[in-house]
């Protein structure tokens, strides 16, 4: 598996691709790189439809890529973008901001690797005072919560009107990766 972010993933556990008949390991196809300006009209479909109407739009991308301390992935499986991931480093925390996975590419492992990357940046950082690994995930939001909760990070707090898609307030949960519980504070 090729992988440009300076982290080898953990492969074990990855599908295979149906591919022309046969089976090819998708460690074989699967590359994890920085986005690049090519991939951003990929990035925004695949955003549209995992979140429909409280997805992230070009301005939030183009925002949060000019943010200090923020980094972009792509999960490219067959040279086509499969997925992605926002992380960045604050204060005290590096934040999972957004996971997004084309659905064809869903279940296969891709999730898992772009957060790994996002706990690789927190563990490469700790020198720099960055204490624990979260994510703020929208209180109804239940495949997300899932997902994290699968991967070692715990609920935390709620915190009350965090997200506001169009003219209501959703709750977020604040999750903080498992491993880092005893470290955890709420001042970050």
């Amino acid at each position: 598996m090729k992988n440009t972010t300076g982290k080898q993933p953990e492969p074990a556990g990855l599908a295979a691709l149906a591919v022309g008949g046969g089976l090819i390991p998708l460690e074989v196809a699967l590359s994890i790189r920085e986005l690049q300006p090519g991939d951003r009209e990929a990035v925004l479909r695949i955003e549209a439809e995992a979140f429909g109407a409280n997805r992230w739009r070009r301005r939030d991308f183009s925002g949060m890529a000019k943010r200090p301390g923020v980094k972009m992935i792509v999960a490219e499986v067959l040279h086509r973008v499969a997925g992605y991931a926002v992380y960045c480093r604050a204060l005290k925390a590096v934040e999972v901001c957004n996971v997004a996975l084309d659905p064809r590419f869903r279940r296969l492992g891709l999730g898992r690797l772009l957060v790994a990357e996002a706990l690789a940046a927190a563990a490469a950082h700790r020198r720099l005072a960055h204490r624990i690994t979260q994510a703020f995930v929208r209180e109804g939001n239940l495949p997300a919560l899932a997902f994290f909760t699968a991967l070692g990070f715990v609920a935390v707090q709620v915190i009350r009107d965090y997200y506001r898609p169009g003219t209501t307030y959703d709750d977020a949960i604040r999750m903080v990766f498992r491993a880092e519980w005893g470290q955890e504070t709420t001042d970050t």
